[in-house]
């Protein structure tokens, strides 16, 4: 469930948030989106029962476990199709 929620977040939030925050992730060169990453999981958290998230800190680092872990399995699945060869 909590998966779930979290997907529904991502899904449907982030890309809004990160639309009218655009200024500011060119600013600092694309480490706002930690910030809005780590946003996003105290709103999941604020939003399901079975998360609990400790505070800004721990999101933050959520955030940076969760994007690595994001850009390790996506370049291993080939998410996008693009075969390296």
């Amino acid at each position: 469930m909590v998966a779930a929620i979290f997907a529904l977040v991502n899904a449907f939030i982030r890309p809004v948030v990160r639309f009218f925050a655009f200024p500011v992730i060119l600013l600092t060169l694309g480490l706002f989106t930690l910030v809005i990453n780590a946003g996003m999981l105290m709103l999941a958290d604020w939003l399901a029962d079975g998360l609990v998230v400790a505070g800004f800190p721990s999101a933050l680092l959520g955030s940076v476990i969760i994007s690595f872990v994001s850009m390790v399995l996506g370049s291993m699945l080939d998410v996008k199709g693009k075969r390296k060869e």
